[in-house]
């Protein structure tokens, strides 16, 4: 018998830095309205030496920004989900998703371990930029083949084998895949 299960993962990524394209379009246009108030602002107190100190500081900080927006939205593509929409990108961590957890929102991984029940070894694990669990079914299934077919003389596969998972995995081509791949799954609806 096999375990499937999930948790969530926090990655070093800003979600202030998510966003779809014309969201973060939307946010340097914002940063840069932000910064020509600012440096109105500079030009008016232009004669307290603090002030100037403050202002450079704060405006090298929001051209950093608007920077970072700028290059990302060049040197990147609109990622596009499984029904042909685009999805939130972000600039500090591209791979990574925002994902709802029990603790609130997070910007991170779906992290995926499936266990063998008889020796206690994870047999595939891996950690994936997307929130729910029903789309990795599929993808854990094949790593775990691969990784079992590299046991030499083990004979080790999957096929005939219960696996077993939560709620989180029950879409219909999911108990397919299991089907087709003639795995005895029990995954509640």
């Amino acid at each position: 018998m096999f375990a499937l299960d999930g948790c969530k993962i926090k990655s070093n990524a800003s979600k202030e830095y998510s966003g779809t394209f014309a969201e973060l379009k939307k946010k340097k246009e914002k940063i840069e309205k932000t910064l020509k108030v600012l440096m109105e602002k500079h030009e008016k107190n232009d004669t307290k030496k603090q002030t100037i100190l403050d202002y450079k500081v704060k405006i090298k900080k929001y051209n950093n920004k608007i920077k970072m927006i700028k290059d990302f939205l060049k040197n990147n593509e609109p990622k596009m989900g499984k029904r042909g929409r685009e999805i939130k990108s972000n600039i500090t961590d591209n791979e990574s998703v925002k994902i709802q957890t029990s603790h609130g929102m997070i910007q991170g991984y779906n992290g995926q371990a499936l266990v063998d029940e008889k020796n206690q070894i994870i047999v595939a694990a891996e950690a994936y930029g997307t929130g729910p669990e029903q789309e990795v079914f599929d993808p854990m299934i094949e790593n775990a083949k691969e990784n079992l077919k590299s046991i030499k003389g083990s004979g080790a596969s999957l096929l005939g084998k219960v696996v077993i998972a939560d709620t989180g995995y029950s879409i219909e081509d999911n108990i397919k895949k299991a089907h087709d791949e003639k795995i005895n799954a029990y995954i509640p609806d």
